[in-house]
Protein backbone atom coordinates (compact mmCIF):
# COMPACT_ATOMS: atom_id res chain seq x y z
CA UNK A 1 0.00 0.00 0.00
CA UNK A 2 1.39 3.38 -0.99
CA UNK A 3 0.40 6.26 1.24
CA UNK A 4 0.31 9.96 0.49
CA UNK A 5 3.35 12.12 1.09
CA UNK A 6 3.55 14.09 4.29
CA UNK A 7 5.71 17.13 5.02
CA UNK A 8 6.91 17.61 8.59
CA UNK A 9 8.66 20.83 9.57
CA UNK A 10 10.83 20.58 12.65
CA UNK A 11 10.81 24.17 13.78
CA UNK A 12 11.98 23.59 17.36
CA UNK A 13 14.98 21.76 18.77
CA UNK A 14 12.90 19.54 21.05
CA UNK A 15 10.82 17.86 18.32
CA UNK A 16 11.47 14.30 17.16
CA UNK A 17 10.02 12.12 14.41
CA UNK A 18 9.89 8.34 14.37
CA UNK A 19 10.10 6.99 10.82
CA UNK A 20 8.82 3.41 10.44
CA UNK A 21 10.47 0.77 8.24
CA UNK A 22 9.85 1.08 4.49
CA UNK A 23 8.96 4.75 4.77
CA UNK A 24 10.63 7.17 2.37
CA UNK A 25 12.25 10.09 4.12
CA UNK A 26 14.13 13.03 2.68
CA UNK A 27 15.67 15.86 4.64
CA UNK A 28 16.03 19.53 3.84
CA UNK A 29 17.88 21.89 6.13
CA UNK A 30 17.19 25.58 6.55
CA UNK A 31 20.72 26.36 7.69
CA UNK A 32 24.14 24.76 7.91
CA UNK A 33 23.97 24.43 11.72
CA UNK A 34 21.17 21.87 11.60
CA UNK A 35 21.76 18.50 13.26
CA UNK A 36 20.15 15.12 12.66
CA UNK A 37 20.37 12.28 15.16
CA UNK A 38 19.53 8.78 14.00
CA UNK A 39 18.88 5.97 16.47
CA UNK A 40 18.86 2.38 15.22
CA UNK A 41 18.65 -1.07 16.77
CA UNK A 42 21.76 -2.34 14.98
CA UNK A 43 24.94 -1.34 13.16
CA UNK A 44 24.62 0.49 9.83
CA UNK A 45 24.73 -1.79 6.80
CA UNK A 46 24.74 -0.12 3.39
CA UNK A 47 22.72 -2.90 1.73
CA UNK A 48 19.84 -2.41 4.19
CA UNK A 49 19.03 1.03 2.79
CA UNK A 50 17.05 1.99 -0.28
CA UNK A 51 18.69 4.81 -2.20
CA UNK A 52 15.99 5.50 -4.80
CA UNK A 53 12.29 6.23 -4.28
CA UNK A 54 11.47 4.16 -7.38
CA UNK A 55 13.11 1.12 -5.74
CA UNK A 56 10.96 1.57 -2.64
CA UNK A 57 7.83 1.65 -4.79
CA UNK A 58 8.84 -1.64 -6.42
CA UNK A 59 9.32 -3.27 -3.02
CA UNK A 60 5.98 -2.00 -1.73
CA UNK A 61 4.12 -3.36 -4.77
CA UNK A 62 5.33 -6.94 -4.11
Amino acid sequence: MIKKKKKIILSKKNIAVIVPNLTWCSLKFKNNKSIVMVVCDRKYEFNDYIEKYSDLLKILKK
